[in-house]
């Protein structure tokens, strides 16, 4: 009769065995690598000394220099750099630069569609070091859809300055002329045409606008 015999051991498959040892190991160093932080936005996320800091010095800033279009040195530029984002785009005035990162500046533009009868609106952030840009509202207003003004009249924008994280603009008829400088943003309670100063929170620019007001320190300045 055949004797019998043990079964024999199955063959180890060294190369697979390999390569389960080399994934353990990976798995391994992952683990134990210390975590990071994750990189908290200015306005948002759980509180640090960064944050609060930064969320201070953005209280605190104020800029209301404007600078007219045709004397800022980008203006060309940053027209030709925006147009794929709507043909036709002018920045209207003023420019206003960021009092924190002083690279950033901020613009409206208007686009008139001569054949729908409307206007194309955006306030653009745009950095002068590199040329990029960001815009960061974008409407477009028939006649009559602005509350704020009459309604056979079409909404442009101008950007009166920087106030605590918020844009000031003033929204105003693309025919109204109302001047320039200081006066802009002291107000014109005798104005032929209707007008508002409004407040845009960069970081929430969906959010709503609200009437802007100008604060006393600000106004004594501005009517030295």
């Amino acid at each position: 009769m055949p004797k019998n015999t043990a079964p024999e051991k199955p063959r180890v498959n060294i190369v697979h065995a390999a390569f389960l040892v080399v994934i353990a190991v990976i798995i391994i160093l992952i683990l134990l690598q210390p975590k990071q932080d994750a990189q908290l936005p200015i306005n948002g996320g759980d509180s640090t000394n960064e944050t609060e800091e930064l969320s201070t010095e953005q209280i605190d800033a104020k800029n209301f220099n404007m600078i007219l279009p045709s004397e800022w040195s980008e203006t060309e530029r940053a027209e030709n750099n925006i147009q794929f984002l709507g043909e036709g785009q002018r920045i209207e005035y003023s420019i206003i630069e960021d009092p924190i990162n002083e690279d950033i500046v901020y613009f409206a533009t208007s686009a008139y569609d001569n054949d729908e009868d409307e206007m194309l609106v955006s306030i653009y952030s745009y950095n002068t070091s590199d040329y990029t840009f960001e815009r960061i509202f974008r409407t477009t207003y028939e006649r009559g859809d602005s509350s704020y003004l009459l309604e056979n009249q079409i909404p442009v924008f101008h950007v009166l300055g920087y106030d605590s994280g918020s844009l000031v603009l003033l929204i105003k008829d693309v025919d109204d002329s109302p001047g320039e400088g200081n006066t802009l943003l002291l107000g014109d309670e005798d104005a032929d045409e209707p007008r508002a100063r409004l407040s845009m929170e960069i970081d929430n620019p969906y959010g709503g606008f609200s009437y802007y007001e100008l604060p006393e320190e600000v106004r004594a300045g501005l009517e030295e």
